[in-house]
């Protein structure tokens, strides 16, 4: 940390590996992560970028700015700290907008930069889920868009977890059924052959999209952790695993 108590660059990188390390290994949730990391001394920051532990990581879900909320360290800069750290590779998330076009232009500046972007279908892209953005997305220069993710923040299971009146951006119809343009931003991925992820959807919602996603396209959709404390997720991707 700086003595403002900001965290530095080098410290953001470690705690990235360790506890995006640590969704995959323990399958539990962002804010348990946290308490689970390691004090690291001002000392052991200057030596960061050389851990062994970072070489070879593939990060998929990385918050950075630009942004309309603050984050700790912007996209140019984690790149080049990664990239001494020896990552493989960075894929970038924004739950507003795009970043796949600047992942581009980070690539023309920073040599072995192998870093991608995502897109999130939330409601700065219309009320509802839009097969037109995704479409632009994967049609962007550079072919750097290799995630879709559906409703993030605005989705409806979001907006029913926090309390809020109105109705978030659905993924299902009144009847269960995956809505027409879930289907048609399914079978864009497919064609893109990059990620479809089920934000954060419902664990019933979720078990349905990939479901249905296998069949319409015969391709496997992500269900990444969110900070959440979901009723019976875990049990339920138990559950649907065992059939």
């Amino acid at each position: 940390m700086t003595d403002n108590g900001k965290i530095n660059r080098r410290s953001f990188i470690k705690t990235s590996s360790i506890v995006g390390g640590a969704f995959f290994m323990k399958s539990i949730l962002p804010g348990q992560a946290m308490e689970m990391l390691p004090k690291i001394d001002n000392a052991e920051n200057d030596k960061l970028t050389g851990d062994a532990i970072l070489k070879g990581v593939c990060d998929i879900h990385l918050h950075c700015s630009p942004d309309s909320r603050e984050r700790c360290i912007d996209e140019y800069h984690f790149m080049q700290d990664a990239v001494h750290a020896g990552y493989r590779a960075v894929m970038f998330k924004s739950n507003d907008f795009s970043c796949h076009d600047r992942a581009y232009i980070i690539r023309q500046a920073l040599s072995g930069a192998e870093c991608y972007g995502s897109f999130c279908m939330n409601r700065v892209h219309g009320d509802r889920v839009n097969p037109f953005a995704a479409r632009k997305a994967v049609e962007t220069s550079g072919g750097l868009c290799r995630c879709i993710w559906l409703p993030t923040l605005d989705a409806s299971y979001q907006y029913k977890y926090e309390g809020r009146k109105e109705r978030g951006i659905p993924v299902l119809d009144d009847n269960g059924n995956v809505l027409p343009e879930v289907v048609k931003v399914m079978e864009i991925c497919a064609e893109a052959n990059i990620i479809l992820a089920t934000g954060h959807s419902s664990p019933d919602e979720s078990i349905t999209l990939i479901r249905k996603a296998n069949v319409s396209c015969g391709k496997c959709i992500a269900k990444c952790p969110q900070k959440l404390d979901i009723p019976n997720l875990l049990a339920k991707v138990k559950e649907t695993m065992g059939r």
